[in-house]
């Protein structure tokens, strides 16, 4: 009888040792589950509100091309989303975006929520660790330990902050700055927020690189404006010290022949005609030269050799050195605004040439190899130091060099020039055919 009841004693405290492994067994699960569960509801929390802010997003896209009031929009939108997905207050939080606007290495500030007025126009270094990886990632970055970066810690804004998450705005291979949110929490973002974050760089990089489009075109505007002027300078020059001068002189000679007709000096007064004559053919010629330099017409009825051949012979006519032109295969393969760009080259560089080498000779070579035109003009001047030319481009008025580099570019060539004191000067164009 007692061992019976033992045995029936041990058996009970069994069944309830086993009963109690699985209820805590369970009770694991279920706390397992619970906690699967509020992450899974959290992500799906964070998802939900990426669909409202790229909805709200699109709605500001489609309502201003203002980069800043939409980068402005992007942080209002995004702080509560980012900063608040805990329940926490969004005083916690700030956002900013900073974007390359003065150099390439230092980021401003263009907009923010919760950065002190003083910190506002700082500038930020792109070596400072979490913007940099952000940067070579081309991806959102998680930082939990920003309170050790010295660049952010000169913020004050961000001396309270633990945890951080950078994105860049870029496009393609063209980065114009990144976003920064922090929080106090340490942490505190998840890869949810960098999916959150990314989604919201690649709506607002639209007006940033239409901003960057508009800064190239009104770049491009300033160059041909200083074109214009330029040429504008050099056809008042060409006219002041040419035919200018011809005609205030043939007005002299013909005020002197009025004289000698007066005191009935024929024969020296037909002398002064005949001068006036000559001088009156040269200046012709001297306007004629100056027509074709502007826009050969025989540049778009013959093509580029043709021209170089007419503009050589007028040279040779009126100057003192001499100019040849060599044409080794090259069968008019451009088109006719790119052969009046190289016309201009070859114009710009014997200008050059004519004004500063004390040149004898110019010898102009246009040659086609393998699908690319070559055009070198050479001279036997007094050659110059092209690098130390080139540095002090800045102090000076002329663009003659320059134009040569950039006219070259216009086209899909590319300029080099070669020269040195006392050895003449080389200025090479290469342009591929197609």
């Amino acid at each position: 009888m007692t061992n019976a009841l033992l045995g029936v004693l041990i058996v009970i405290i069994v069944v309830l040792g086993i009963g109690a492994s699985l209820l805590a067994l369970t009770s694991f699960r279920y706390r397992r589950s619970a906690e699967g569960n509020d992450k899974k509801l959290a992500e799906l929390k964070i998802t939900v509100k990426q669909g409202e802010l790229v909805a709200q997003m699109a709605r500001v896209l489609s309502s201003t091309l203002d980069y800043r009031e939409v980068l402005q929009k992007m942080i209002d939108l995004g702080l509560p989303a980012m900063g608040g997905s805990k329940g926490k207050k969004e005083s916690k939080a700030l956002g900013m975006a900073l974007l390359f606007e003065s150099s390439d290495v230092e980021l401003n500030i263009a907009a923010s929520r919760g950065v002190a007025g003083s910190d506002k126009k700082r500038v930020i270094s792109r070596e400072t660790s979490i913007i940099n990886e952000a940067i070579q990632e081309a991806e959102a970055i998680i930082d939990h330990n920003i309170n050790k970066e010295k660049a952010l810690s000169s913020f004050k804004s961000l001396r309270p902050s633990q945890s951080a998450i950078c994105a860049p705005l870029r496009v393609g291979l063209d980065t114009y700055g990144v976003v920064i949110f922090a929080h106090e929490i340490p942490e505190y973002y998840t890869e949810a927020h960098c999916r959150l974050l990314e989604t919201l760089c690649s709506q607002v990089v639209i007006p940033l690189e239409n901003a960057q489009l508009i800064e190239d075109l009104k770049r491009e505007q300033q160059k041909i404006l200083a074109k214009e002027e330029e040429a504008r300078r050099k056809l008042a020059r060409d006219l002041h010290d040419g035919p200018t001068q011809s005609l205030a002189s043939i007005a002299m000679r013909l005020n002197f022949v009025k004289m000698l007709i007066k005191n009935k000096d024929i024969s020296k007064a037909y002398e002064e005609i005949i001068k006036i004559e000559e001088l009156g053919q040269t200046t012709v010629k001297d306007i004629r030269n100056m027509l074709f330099a502007m826009r050969p017409v025989v540049l778009e009825t013959k093509g580029l050799i043709a021209a170089l051949n007419g503009y050589a012979e007028r040279l040779n006519a009126v100057e003192s050195f001499r100019v040849t032109v060599k044409n080794k295969g090259y069968n008019n393969g451009l088109k006719t605004e790119h052969e009046g760009v190289l016309f201009a080259v070859v114009e710009e560089a014997v200008g050059n040439a004519k004004k500063h080498a004390r040149a004898g000779q110019i010898n102009i070579t246009v040659e086609e190899k393998k699908g690319v035109l070559h055009l070198e003009i050479k001279d036997n001047g007094v050659g110059f130091d092209v690098e130390k030319t080139r540095s002090t481009y800045d102090q000076r008025s002329s663009l003659g060099m320059i134009n040569l580099f950039e006219r070259s570019e216009a086209i899909g060539g590319e300029c080099h020039i070669d020269s040195a004191s006392g050895k003449g000067t080389s200025v090479q164009i290469t342009v591929p055919l197609k």
